[in-house]
């Protein structure tokens, strides 16, 4: 029932939250000067970063490892940015909320949504990037709109969590950018899990959903396959949990 109440709402008020999503990215990106290009330029410089030092000085030997990077990079920025600048939103909101009747949730999803045209941006700079390796795109790219909504229903589920905390602990910020520290180096970004993590504990590490998220991201990116069934189930399974607790926390 409560998933039916907040899809009736999310369809009742979408202009709304595209209004705000749009607002958002105009206010974020108003005074630098190279404006909305620091969305898609910030994880491409992170990039080069982490190419220079894992390559050049620790000489990590992963095949295509700036295209490694980003596959990782691109959806862990839409994560960390969502959940970094949507947690305090309701709190940052409270004058319009003041003003205008309409359901609190439609601002965290409205900072998703924000986060996503950035997200959708960097996923075709991808592409391009990979066809400048000159790697090839397989047919499980057929399969991008489907991850892309598990992520962001991963993402809505979590921000409902902590950005309705936060209207009643106001410490919730700062443990949410700790945690996104540790989260972090815990997703398989820079690293290839399979030759960092011991394989008894493989099983375990995947429950990280961002985990399965990346791994799902190069497999259709990089190895041009398909995702491993279980992990995907698995990953959508979890995503959909943390919406389920999302909304049933955010309704408390």
């Amino acid at each position: 029932m409560n998933l039916k109440i907040n899809a009736k709402n999310l369809i009742r008020y979408w202009e709304l939250i595209m209004s705000l999503a749009f607002k958002d990215l105009k206010v974020r990106y108003k005074s630098p000067v190279l404006g909305f290009l620091w969305a898609i330029l910030v994880p491409i410089l992170m990039a080069i970063i982490f190419v220079i030092i894992f390559s050049g000085m620790f000489k990590i030997s992963i095949e295509n490892y700036p295209v490694f990077l980003l596959c990782g990079l691109f959806p862990w920025n839409f994560f960390q940015l969502s959940i970094g600048t949507g947690t305090t939103s309701i709190v940052d909101n409270g004058g319009l909320l003041k003003k205008v009747y309409f359901p609190r949730q439609v601002i965290p999803i409205s900072i998703v949504a924000a986060n996503l045209v950035n997200f959708i941006l960097s996923l075709i700079l991808l592409i391009i990037i990979i066809l400048v390796f000159r790697l090839k795109l397989g047919m499980p790219l057929l399969l991008l709109p489907i991850v892309v909504m598990v992520q962001v229903i991963l993402t809505t589920g979590i921000l409902l969590i902590f950005s309705s905390l936060h209207t009643y602990y106001r410490d919730v910020r700062y443990i949410v950018e700790v945690l996104l520290v540790c989260w972090f180096y815990l997703t398989p970004i820079f690293y290839d899990a399979a030759g960092v993590i011991p394989e008894k504990y493989i099983k375990i590490y995947m429950l990280n959903p961002m985990a399965g998220m990346v791994t799902i991201y190069r497999d259709i990116f990089l190895y041009r396959t398909f995702p491993d069934m279980g992990l995907f189930l698995n990953t959508s399974m979890v995503s959909v949990l943390f919406l389920a607790i999302g909304i049933f926390v955010f309704k408390r």
